[in-house]
């Protein structure tokens, strides 16, 4: 899988119930995976997220 402990099934189990969800409300759900350890590996990856988060990347999975 994409994280320790649990396998790849189960991402495509989240996206599924994300997606199943937005077709039940009648919306439009963007999905996207970001590898902070490998795209940037020499910065402090909370800081990141707060910084992401302020410029206004953030939604129910960040809350």
């Amino acid at each position: 899988g994409l994280r320790l402990g649990f396998p790849a099934s189960f991402n495509v189990l989240i996206l599924r119930c994300v997606a199943e969800r937005a077709m039940a409300q009648g919306a439009t759900a963007y999905i996207t995976r970001i590898d902070l350890q490998t795209a940037f590996p020499s910065v402090g990856h909370p800081q990141l997220w707060l910084k992401l988060y302020h410029v206004g990347v953030s939604g129910p999975l960040f809350d």
